[in-house]
């Protein structure tokens, strides 16, 4: 992990070496970039075998192995994939040869975003109130049609939290399946709140004002409580 200190006191966090060394042991690293992290529409289903239509080159565990690497990314910086990941991870136990394609994908878009990562602003213009928001599809790709929740939490426009995550119930509205979304970000906020304050960055007496955006009108309603139309 590269941390740079900018000339204006600002903090940028990369991982180009990395992001190298893992597309040269995929032998990756002279592909053709790609644009997006996963091809548009995509939608993959659970095989009833274990490496079916993989080689010898390309074995589930190297399947493991390269999404591994790629959530030490997300973990660390990129937020980006973290969606990418989560969806091709739940293949991990029977991978066949249209994951191990996307997977390929994946590191195909990190190949040409290698560069990007994260920048912490040493002006704080918005000050420690984080803001967070909420999303979420609506059983989506998921061959078990569940839906998956995706929030980020920012302090200072600076990411410091994220999550793409399968929920682990089946929603039986858009509604249900947002105002799940956030309510998880919403538990996250309030722990980040206490770190915040037992960290001592912000005075005990006085209020994080923390803000949660949500873009659907009967999750929001749902959570203040009143009814739907």
């Amino acid at each position: 992990m590269e941390v740079r200190r900018q000339m204006n006191g600002d903090l940028s966090v990369t991982q180009n070496r990395y992001i190298d060394e893992i597309l040269e042991d995929f032998g990756l690293d002279k592909v053709n970039p790609a644009s997006t992290p996963m091809a548009a529409g995509i939608r993959l289903e659970f095989s009833p075998d274990e490496d079916s239509g993989l080689d010898d080159d390309f074995t589930a565990t190297r399947y493991r192995q390269g999404l591994g690497s790629l959530q030490y990314l997300v973990s660390s910086s990129r937020p980006d994939l973290a969606f990418a990941v989560n969806y091709l991870s739940r293949f991990n136990s029977r991978p066949h040869k249209a994951c191990w394609a996307a997977l390929k994908h994946v590191l195909c878009y990190v190949k040409k975003t290698k560069d990007h990562g994260i920048l912490y602003k040493k002006q704080m213009d918005e000050g420690l109130s984080p803001v967070a928001y909420s999303d979420s599809d609506w059983a989506g790709a998921d061959p078990q049609y569940k839906s998956t929740t995706g929030y980020i939490i920012l302090i200072n426009g600076s990411p410091i939290s994220w999550r793409s995550q399968r929920q682990t119930s089946v929603a039986k509205s858009t509604t249900e399946a947002e105002y799940i979304a956030a309510s998880e970000a919403a538990c996250e906020l309030i722990w980040l709140n206490d770190m915040l304050y037992d960290a001592g960055l912000v005075d005990g007496k006085a209020k994080v004002c923390s803000h949660l955006r949500v873009d659907n009108k009967g999750a929001i309603d749902l959570a203040k409580g009143e009814s739907l139309t």
